[in-house]
Order: structure tokens, then C-alpha cells, then sequence
């Protein structure tokens, strides 16, 4: 849990960083594109930047589909990614 916990507090202020000005307070339902408006630079900045800190790498097809449009996936993706 706790594991988990770290890596949604440095996703959180990973994805602070992107949105900048529109920073809100995430919620682990929040869709990154549709509320809290990342667009597709932005979010591949993030997992850019994401598989370099956790030192992970986010498979292909992981890339090409909706699930890393939530927080919650996200760092649920990330979180087993650093846990192998």
C-alpha cells in the first residue's frame, strides 16, 4: 500500500507540473484528457517522464489504448510496473 502510495504522490505532482496554472486537486476517477485537459504532448511528456523516475517501461500496448486515461490506472499500471 504504501509502495503504491508513493508512486501516486510522485504521479500527482508529476502531472501538477504539466497542467501548471490549471491545477486542481486530482481525483483517482479523473479522466487526464477530458478533466484536467492534458493533451497528447503533454501526456506523453508525462509517461516520459514517469518511466524515467519509476525506471520502468510502459509497454506499447498499454500506450495505444484508453487505460492510461485515469488516474487511477494509471498509477495502477505504474505501481505494478515498479513492483516486478
Amino acid at each position: 500500500m504504501s509502495h503504491n502510495l508513493n508512486v501516486k504522490e510522485r504521479i500527482n505532482k508529476l502531472i501538477q507540473e504539466i497542467i501548471g496554472d490549471r491545477a486542481i486537486e486530482i481525483s483517482d476517477d479523473f479522466d487526464l484528457v477530458e478533466d484536467l485537459g492534458i493533451d497528447s504532448i503533454e501526456m506523453m511528456e508525462l509517461l516520459v517522464k514517469i518511466e524515467n523516475i519509476f525506471d520502468v517501461c510502459i509497454p506499447d500496448e498499454k500506450m495505444d489504448t484508453d487505460e492510461l486515461r485515469t488516474y487511477e490506472n494509471l498509477v495502477e499500471i505504474i505501481t505494478s510496473l515498479v513492483e516486478k
